[in-house]
């Protein structure tokens, strides 16, 4: 559906993209997961028409979009302010981009309505933002992106501003009403967790590229690259040699190699180590244990088996946690 193509962009001579290539399919969820910095706003920015890119194109249908006006373009975009005017009502609020696209009056609120009742609203038109919940403006700030029919909805850290209780569930009721409509959409984030929620496809965006395009799971399974592992929390990266040193399978000689929490587990026999830090998070406990060759090693086990901070144990560690780092694929 959107193609982007060697995009570079730069600002003030900082270099912000710099040659981001990406295929969108239609009706997929992308997510686009980088630090604060990363050109995950920037390239919303550019898809939507608000700014241009230096070098490099963006299709739609094979189409170039360089030189579409934004509001020929048709698409949503939501940011993370949610942005509503506070003299209107929610149902103005959801019409006011349709009216202001010249539909007459009475069809911009019945579409507004549509899209209210699409987010479970139907019964908030008359309400005033100001007595709306975090989680209800989100969700009115959705059906304003919703209203116009778009046919790709970029939402660009819509849920920054809510705290962590609420991004759960609202993560997952946005991934449901993007479906419900049909919707292509990019979203963009620093939270892994809405990231993995959300994603058909996740990016790891770092310094203006993609360096790993994947499923969720497999991104998080087999990350290519040192960057990607640590951005979603693996930590575990050791030079190749060291662990065979400490008699781990490893299959090569040179370069790191991630040793994957996933595959850590207490034995009876095994890795001598000793406990270093037990952290009880509910029914998992998160585990940081060091060996005997020094290597410091996370993994989280049931929190009715978990032993103490201090503890002798041996580890074993299954040999498709031991992941050599490679360069990763030009991703598409």
């Amino acid at each position: 559906m959107l193609q982007i193509i060697d995009v570079h962009k730069a600002f003030g001579g900082r270099p912000v993209l710099r040659g981001l290539t990406l295929d969108v399919h239609e009706g997929e969820i992308i997510a686009l997961l980088g630090a604060s910095g990363s050109g995950k706003s920037t390239l919303l920015r550019l898809i939507a028409g608000l700014d241009t890119p230096d070098s490099g194109d963006l299709r739609l249908g094979g189409a170039s979009l360089l030189t579409v006006p934004v509001h020929a373009r048709g698409f949503g975009l939501m940011f993370q302010d949610f942005a509503l005017f506070p003299h209107f009502n929610v149902l103005r609020n959801v019409a006011f981009g349709l009216r202001m696209r010249g539909l007459p009056n009475r069809e911009a609120d019945a579409q507004a309505a549509l899209a209210l009742a699409r987010v479970g609203l139907a019964d908030f038109a008359l309400r005033d933002p100001a007595d709306l919940s975090g989680g209800e403006k989100q969700r009115v700030a959705l059906a304003r992106s919703l209203a116009p029919q778009p046919s790709l909805l970029m939402l660009d850290e819509p849920l920054a501003s809510l705290d962590a209780a609420l991004r759960d569930r609202l993560v997952e009721e946005l991934r449901a009403i993007i479906r419900s409509a049909g919707l292509t959409a990019i979203y963009v984030t620093h939270d892994q967790r809405e990231a993995f929620s959300i994603a058909d496809r996740l990016g790891v965006l770092h310094e203006g590229q993609i360096e790993q395009l994947d499923t969720p799971r497999a991104l998080y399974q087999r990350p290519a690259s040192a960057v990607t592992a640590r951005f979603l929390g693996l930590n575990d990266i050791y030079p190749a040699a060291r662990l065979a040193a400490a008699g781990l399978p490893v299959t090569v000689e040179q370069g790191d190699v991630l040793i994957h929490p996933d595959g850590v587990t207490l034995a009876a026999e095994g890795l001598p180590a000793r406990i270093t830090a037990a952290r009880f998070a509910g029914a998992v406990t998160e585990m940081e244990a060091q060996t005997e060759h020094g290597l410091m090693l996370h993994f989280s086990m049931p929190s009715a088996h978990a032993p103490p901070a201090e503890a002798a144990v041996h580890l074993r560690i299954a040999p498709s946690a031991v992941q050599p780092i490679t360069a990763p694929p030009a991703a598409r």
